[in-house]
């Protein structure tokens, strides 16, 4: 009746049905919904239908005999489980975070080495998953999860203390922002704000635990003599002093090396070009203060031999050989083994063996101090009586740098960096973690000798 009522072009008429093909026609499966973190570039656009044919029905889903594209996987396409480097780092955080026991050494090591296998950004979000509660949880699981966030908030206190350069990564500021929110939320108290520690640890009001010390004035030191000439021989120079200023300026230049750049030492000598840090900078310095320690020391070993072979006359070689070995005396009396080595490789280089009569002109104290030296810094044994003395020495020591970098190489060769489907074998990153800690206690703090400016 309200059809007849209204005028006839405003009646509207029903749509008709589209025409169903008389061919065979075939129901669509619905694709399953996949998460958007497991969302790929091959997820994000349909596929393309495949021409008609008797082997490809039009509108059907199934592709009998059908040639992939270059490039694509034949295989349907399932949702990834996470990998098991991923599960194996996140093992490894809950073991340096765990309420059971607190493994200082664990946390170092990992701190030390998480960069070659994985980024800031994600061991900071294992961290912050780490440290968020679980809904639904009992007294006796709250309880033992407020141990948990203890532990996460000393991890990230060694973290900014130890190695806060990798919080100049792009995005981690806002994710310790964030974290600085969550936690005071959580009722943890006021003066843990890592952001504000962060900022006074770049603005060097905080010393960092890898390199801390302090300057303290010796009790007695000998009296200071330089030449006043513009030209200083080394016969005409005390012994003491020189070796006094030696080990001043290599514990300075040993002290500014940060424990990673062994790390990349051993990945730059395995054959790695630029970062050897996943998701590092291919334009980063590789090793800066280690390198430059390191040729300071070769710069020492050339120095003596030019300083010896500058002379023409057999006396003046005579007096100089006689002064390096005093200096070398005195350096191992410091404990710097180091120098001693550079030194003695001086005297050994092939231009000053050949000089016999030179060496036949020593005086029997020097040829004396001359074998002492020899038999220290002989390869018998592998240095066994290097590292007899070593061993026996208390810090402030400086060891033979050479021997520290030939044996994290021989622990760097010596096991795979990862087990079977991908697992992390932190077993061989702590051996390397530990020869690295153990390099850096032999110098705590650098010789309390008082620098005198020539």
């Amino acid at each position: 009746d309200i059809e007849k009522s209204l005028p006839q072009d405003e009646v509207k008429k029903p749509t008709p049905l589209p025409q169903i093909p008389t061919t065979t026609t075939t129901t669509s499966t619905p694709l399953p919904h996949i998460p958007p973190q497991y969302m790929s570039s091959h997820h994000t656009t349909a596929p393309s239908s495949p021409p008609s044919s008797p082997l490809h029905p039009a509108g059907s889903m199934w592709k009998v005999g059908a040639r992939n594209r270059a490039g694509t996987n034949s295989r349907k396409t399932t949702v990834q489980p996470p990998t098991a480097m991923n599960v194996h780092l996140v093992k490894m955080v809950e073991r340096a975070t765990t309420d059971y026991y607190y493994d200082v050494q664990y946390i170092q090591d990992l701190l030390l080495t998480f960069r070659c296998f994985s980024t800031p950004q994600g061991l900071f979000e294992i961290l912050v998953q780490r440290y968020t509660p679980e809904p639904n949880m009992n007294e006796a699981q709250q309880k033992s999860h407020k141990v948990i966030q203890l532990r996460v908030i000393i991890f990230l206190k060694r973290w900014i203390d130890g190695y806060f350069q990798d919080f100049n990564e792009p995005g981690m500021e806002e994710l310790l922002n964030n974290f600085d929110l969550q936690s005071q939320s959580s009722g943890q108290p006021d003066d843990v704000r890592f952001m504000s520690l962060l900022q006074r640890k770049r603005s060097g009001e905080i010393s960092s635990s890898q390199s801390t010390f302090s300057l303290t004035q010796p009790t007695s030191h000998p009296q200071s003599w330089f030449p006043t000439a513009d030209v200083i021989e080394t016969a005409e120079t005390q012994a003491q002093e020189m070796a006094r200023q030696i080990s001043l300026i290599q514990s300075y230049l040993f002290l500014a090396i940060n424990p990673r750049e062994y790390l990349q030492y051993c990945a730059d000598r395995g054959g790695v070009v630029g970062s050897c840090w996943v998701g590092g900078n291919p334009d980063e310095l590789v090793a800066p203060n280690l390198h430059s320690y390191k040729g300071w020391t070769e710069h020492l070993t050339r120095f003596v031999a030019t300083d010896i072979l500058k002379f023409d006359n057999k006396a003046k070689r005579v007096a100089t050989i006689e002064r390096w070995l005093d200096v070398s005396s005195h350096c191992l009396s410091f404990k710097n083994y180091d120098a001693v080595f550079s030194i003695w490789l001086g005297l050994r280089h092939p231009s000053i063996e050949r000089l016999t009569e030179t060496f036949k002109g020593l005086s029997s104290s020097a040829l004396k101090k001359f074998e002492e030296i020899k038999e220290l810094t002989s390869k018998q044994g592998d240095y066994k009586a290097y590292h007899a003395a070593l061993n026996a020495a208390a810090p402030p020591t400086l060891p033979y740098f050479d021997s520290i970098l030939e044996e994290l190489w021989f622990l760097e060769c010596s096991s795979p960096k990862s087990l079977n489907q991908g697992i992390i074998n932190f077993f061989h990153y702590r051996q390397i973690a530990r020869k690295i800690h153990s390099c850096q206690a032999y110098l705590p703090t650098p010789y309390s000798f008082r620098p005198v400016a020539p």
